[in-house]
């Protein structure tokens, strides 16, 4: 422990970043009626503004992993960082609404720094005997970060403002830059990169790795769509409870998040089977999703223990990567896994239109007090949405396994 005391200072500021990250691309679910009075918008303008954030990212992941890889990361990593602050400032600073659809964008791309950055710093300052422990706690952190976007970032809302509290958070964020700056280590530019465009081509010309990534990109509405937006405006105008109640329910996805991706991947391991522990995890969350919609009285306990319960069953998703990476040799995981990373995060950006279009569909209302009022009914068919795409994606990894069992 001792003797990578360095090591791990430094991965916690790449880290810090991660769940830093978490809190403020998730915080416009807690804003929805604030942004969509302040812009004038619909419910699928504020769906498309959402889901920028994920176009953003999932086309940034080859290219961030090319720049980590190719530049000295001691610049690389921080300036993504301050890209990720531009884009919260423009988002919270500007009064239009296709500027902060900017500022979203630019989050998207800065965010990338998170995750790929946390793993960079992994391979390159710890023994490879290390890397697994250190990438899952990579992701436990990150996913205490979204657990702060939930009700303790809704009681700072209500305190301070939105604005305020996003100066706040961005000041933060500056520091974090600056600590990655003075503490990173610096590597040498090279002008060759574990990429390159011919093996980006290849492996997406592989159809097993290309149906894999999607099918599990049709299981990421969990998050991708309820966790990170409109889950906690369901949850509030459907069970009639505060947002502050609301987001503690939503956060508990996150919550399992946390334990489900170990405990998953022990037991796939264990029975050596990620298709079967995939397409389980696939029908049990499509299931609960069609338990939230449905016409029962749930208690908010009954409410926390359903989201806890979606969110561990939310840990198959790493299970997707081990997949893919089946489907190639070694040298060609890192790029595997870029790809397939980037196809399951685009499917934020459909998932969240297809809920802003059946809201649109049902209509949105305005209440007295500036808040809005989706149709009970719209919102109930728009979040089943979700848990229909879990089953579609259950059955294509199920016909995956059998084709490929064959």
């Amino acid at each position: 422990m001792i003797k990578y005391s360095r090591s791990y200072f430094v991965w916690l500021i790449t880290m810090a970043f991660f769940a830093y990250q978490f809190v403020l691309r998730n915080t416009p679910g807690l804003m929805i009626d604030e942004l969509i009075g302040k812009f004038s918008i619909s419910a699928s303008e504020f769906a498309m503004f959402s889901s920028s954030f994920y176009l953003a990212y999932a086309l940034m992941q080859i290219p961030a992993g090319i720049i980590l890889d190719k530049f000295n990361i001691r610049y690389a990593i921080p300036s993504l960082v301050l890209t990720f602050i531009a884009g919260s400032f423009i988002f919270i600073s500007t009064d239009n609404f296709y500027i902060a659809v900017l500022g979203r964008i630019l989050m998207g791309v800065g965010a990338t720094a998170g995750f790929l950055g946390g793993a960079k710093v992994v391979s390159m300052m710890f023994p490879k005997s290390y890397y697994s422990i250190m990438i899952s706690m990579t992701f436990t952190l990150g996913f205490l970060g979204a657990i702060y976007g939930g009700k303790p970032m809704s009681l700072l809302l209500a305190s301070y403002g939105s604005y305020n509290t996003f100066i706040y958070f961005i000041i933060g964020g500056i520091a974090i830059s600056l600590l990655g700056l003075i503490f990173l280590k610096s590597t040498k530019e090279t002008s060759e990169t574990a990429f390159n465009l011919k093996d980006i081509v290849a492996h997406i010309k592989n159809k097993n790795i290309l149906l894999t990534a999607i099918f599990g990109g049709f299981m990421m509405g969990s998050t991708e769509g309820f966790a990170d937006a409109w889950g906690i405006k369901f949850i509030s105008s459907k069970f009639d409870m505060s947002i502050s109640d609301a987001s503690l329910v939503v956060s508990m996805v996150y919550m399992g998040l946390c334990f489900g991706g170990p405990i998953l991947a022990w037991l796939s391991e264990k029975y050596s089977d990620n298709y079967r522990t995939t397409i389980y995890s696939g029908l049990i969350m499509g299931a609960l999703f069609l338990v939230l919609v449905a016409d029962f009285d749930l208690s908010l306990y009954q409410l926390i223990i359903i989201t806890l319960i979606i969110g561990i069953f939310t840990g198959s998703q790493v299970l997707i990567f081990s997949i893919t990476n089946s489907f190639c040799i070694e040298r060609y995981a890192g790029i595997t896994s870029a790809i397939t990373n980037s196809i399951v995060m685009s499917f934020g950006l459909i998932i969240h239109q297809m809920i802003g279009f059946i809201l649109d569909m049902f209509g949105v209302v305005s209440r007295p007090d500036g808040s809005f009022c989706m149709s009970s009914l719209g919102f109930d068919a728009a979040i089943s949405i979700i848990g229909i795409f879990m089953f579609i994606g259950s059955l294509g990894i199920y016909w995956l396994y059998r084709k490929n069992k064959a």
